[in-house]
């Protein structure tokens, strides 16, 4: 069973039952093996009475899924974190980007995108993300354009092309996790699917493919010709 922080009053990972520990998690499956909110609390490891870990780590998550970065003085805002934490959230990620860009990232086939997005899958609320690629099939951006609740998604294709454009990719991958695990694309799917299909032709920016995932699956609307 898999670990998550569901009571806002904990304090400090100490707390939780040895086994849902991310020290624990990590000794017994590795690190690949822990959501991104479990590395975030082994990272700040405790809140405070004002706010306990799961809110701290939310507050986090959210800056890292709408922004992708992580800003000392916006960390600094966050009750209960303090200067020291937040310096070492924001040097954990910054030591991780160096080492990742000396690794370009190549998208050859759906489970190539799985690889990049399905650490969003442990998100309690639906992620409407779009990965961009170069000629050489090579991932220059993964940019978070939506989230919504658990079941729905508010989609707009000008923050879906918006990175794309920036970065001047030649195609995108549309990507979505599905919290409830269920895998099959809706009408609604489809229909967004079709709208960002047309947008793109415009813009010169092909959508090669719609992904659907949870952490372990995937359905790709090209292998099923939904696209």
């Amino acid at each position: 069973m898999r670990y998550k922080i569901n009571n806002p009053l904990i304090l400090d990972v100490k707390e939780m039952p040895i086994e849902e520990q991310p020290r624990e998690r990590l000794k017994s499956y590795g690190v690949k093996a822990l959501t991104d909110e479990e590395l975030v609390a082994l990272l700040i490891s405790s809140g405070n009475r004002e706010n306990g870990i799961k809110s701290i780590t939310d507050s986090v998550i959210k800056i890292l899924d709408t922004k992708g970065v992580l800003a000392l003085e916006e960390l600094n805002k966050i009750k209960g974190l303090g200067l020291a934490k937040s310096s070492q959230l924001c040097a954990a990620l910054e030591l991780g980007r160096r080492k990742i860009e000396k690794k370009t990232k190549q998208i050859i086939e759906p489970t190539d995108v799985h690889k990049v997005v399905r650490h969003y899958a442990s998100r309690e609320q639906e992620l409407f993300i779009s990965v961009a690629i170069n000629c050489a099939h090579e991932v220059l951006a993964i940019d978070v354009a939506s989230m919504g609740t658990i079941n729905q998604c508010i989609v707009h294709p000008r923050e879906v092309f918006s990175n794309a454009i920036k970065n001047r990719a030649v195609a995108i991958i549309i990507c979505h996790n599905h919290p409830t695990g269920n895998l099959t694309p809706s009408l609604n799917d489809l229909q967004i699917t079709k709208r960002l299909k047309e947008c793109g032709k415009i813009l010169g920016i092909e959508i090669i493919d719609h992904i659907i995932f949870s952490e372990d699956e995937y359905h790709s609307m090209k292998e099923y010709e939904e696209l």
